[in-house]
């Protein structure tokens, strides 16, 4: 067995390269090393950079109404066809939104769900 000391660095997320010459970033959850969704991995740019006031726009508002309409939660995918928004804000808005609290993630299977926390 091997034990190594890992001294935290300046930079978050932290990405590891893989065996298939890919980078991926981990987070930790529950005890386990779990695999970043491309909503958690922007959620830990933020959290790196956080800074000044919060501010909610119609985008934000209508993910918010769809997810609180939607008690069992939905997927990215079901948010991006339903609002009818680009994919790359809905990563966005949904980072943003889990980042501050207002909406969760919860595992199931093999899909995330967010749902209002």
């Amino acid at each position: 067995m091997l034990e190594f000391n890992v001294q935290k660095g300046k930079q978050t997320p932290y990405a590891c390269k893989e065996i298939d010459g890919k980078w991926r970033v981990y987070f930790r959850q529950d005890d386990e090393c779990k695999l970043a969704s491309v909503v958690r991995f922007r959620m830990m740019e933020m959290q790196a950079s956080a800074k000044g006031d919060v501010v909610f726009n119609e985008q934000d508002k209508q993910v918010i109404e769809l997810v609180e309409n939607n008690p069992d939660g939905l997927t990215k995918k079901q948010i991006v066809k339903k609002l009818s928004i680009p994919y790359h804000q809905i990563i966005s808005i949904i980072a943003r939104l889990t980042y501050l609290n207002v909406l969760k993630e919860k595992y199931n299977l093999n899909k995330i769900i967010y749902l209002l926390r």
